[in-house]
């Protein structure tokens, strides 16, 4: 007599890698296939002979969508299938999910909250500090508020080595982005809106409007702080996404890289500077 079984009917799954087992009962030779949609699921061994264990093998889920494969054991002319389910990635509604990652919608702005709109620039920061400063309009140029107070070089070298965690401020559960991921983010449609004054980033940015995202991941660009005044408010924008730096071999600071844009492009960039504690830039998070 023919027999075949196995020792569950679906495999739940959370939104990352992993693997799961499936045991299988069989009397005779059998073989498994995996629906060919599935390209995310891949299972070992395809065949055997009686008992054995099924390993199915799934890919990270980039999309907020719940996806399912199936897995089907066919013995003589008997045959079980096993759904895979796994679950999509859960996006706040601060955040917009974009190749996998969750970014939030607005800049950072006081120390630990998020600007209340996607369009209001936020806050600057210098590196390892936590006061947030405020672009203010002084009449003949912008400035920022509280008034700069410049550190001596030497304190800021001994203290600006890395970003410490109780000074970042990304509010709690965010983080700076990495380098791969400001890399992914500069690889999707982007379209530069004149009227937003900043980039539209997602596979409707064309048709993006400060007053529709369509979805999309909106980055502005407020300009930075440097030396006195705020530089390239409109034209280019800094963005910290590293969290250490060292001094090159000048003896001067060398930022880590940062995220330009500009209306005409957005960019990675490792910033030289002599004055780095004249510089003050903007912050975008991403979930943890």
């Amino acid at each position: 007599t023919v027999s075949l079984s196995t020792d569950k009917d679906a495999v739940t799954a959370n939104k990352d890698a992993g693997t799961y087992q499936i045991d299988i009962t069989s009397s005779v030779r059998w073989t498994a296939t995996v629906d060919a949609a599935s390209a995310w699921c891949t299972i070992s061994p395809t065949s055997g002979n009686g008992n054995a264990t099924v390993t199915v093998t799934i890919e990270a889920n980039p999309t907020d969508m719940e996806r399912t494969a199936t897995v089907t054991i066919h013995a003589d002319t008997l045959q079980k299938a096993v759904a895979i389910i796994q679950d999509g990635i859960v996006v706040p509604e601060n955040g917009v999910l974009i190749d996998g990652v969750i970014w939030a919608n607005s800049n950072v702005d006081a120390f630990g909250t998020f600007a209340y709109h996607p369009l209001v620039s936020g806050r600057l920061y210098q590196f390892n500090d936590a006061v947030a400063y405020s672009i203010v309009d002084a009449g003949l140029k912008w400035v920022v508020s509280p008034e700069w107070h410049v550190p001596s070089k030497e304190d800021f070298i001994v203290a600006s080595t890395t970003w410490l965690p109780e000074n970042s401020p990304c509010p709690e559960g965010w983080r700076f982005p990495t380098r791969s991921e400001i890399e992914k983010l500069l690889q999707v449609e982007s379209k530069y809106n004149a009227g937003a004054d900043g980039w539209f980033f997602g596979s409707n940015s064309e048709s993006a409007t400060a007053v529709d995202f369509k979805g999309c991941l909106f980055i502005p660009i407020p300009g930075y702080y440097f030396n006195g005044s705020v530089s390239s408010k409109g034209s280019r924008s800094y963005y910290y996404f590293s969290t250490t730096r060292e001094i090159g071999e000048t003896g001067n600071w060398e930022e880590n890289y940062l995220l330009v844009i500009t209306p005409n492009e957005e960019s990675i960039t490792w910033v030289y500077s002599s004055y780095p504690n004249l510089t003050n830039y903007s912050i975008r998070c991403v979930k943890e």
